[in-house]
């Protein structure tokens, strides 16, 4: 890193970019983002599926509701004073997400639904393409968010 005087007297660092305001605005940003899609799909696992739909999810309802609790609470503590452990969370959330989704990739519930976004089907692949969205943006976040002088 290379510093350097400016016109004030103070020595300045090259090379921090982004510098604070950036890294603030790009971590607001991705908590925001973040928090609105656990509170969609949070709120989508609570909608009512077809009744003939129940029987070829991958996973019984209760534990989709559990699961759809789990993402509302992690929205609200991305508001929160405590998003650094939300962010981290999240990254869990996902990272768990895809290996239960490659799991059932493979075995023979291919053709079951999730129930993740309640009464849309989404594909699998889609599904994973947007658990690793999540995944590498509280990553992104995370990793900018443990320069100093963040709050």
């Amino acid at each position: 890193m290379v510093s350097s005087r400016n016109a004030q007297g103070s020595v300045s660092a090259q090379g921090d970019f982004p510098a604070r305001p950036v890294r603030e605005f790009v971590i607001s940003a991705t908590r925001v983002a973040l928090a609105m899609s656990l509170a969609a799909t949070g709120v989508l696992k609570f909608l009512p599926s077809s009744s003939s739909a129940d029987h070829s999810l991958l996973f019984p309802v209760g534990v989709i509701r559990a699961a759809g609790i789990a993402e509302l609470l992690m929205a609200v503590l991305l508001a929160s004073r405590w998003w650094r452990a939300a962010l981290a969370g999240v990254f869990a959330f996902g990272g768990a997400g895809i290996l239960i989704l490659l799991l059932a990739v493979d075995s023979e519930v291919r053709g079951k639904a999730c129930g993740c976004f309640g009464p849309i089907r989404v594909e699998v692949e889609a599904h994973l393409m947007i658990l690793a969205a999540f995944c590498l943006l509280s990553a992104g976040a995370l990793n900018l968010a443990r320069t100093r002088g963040v709050d």
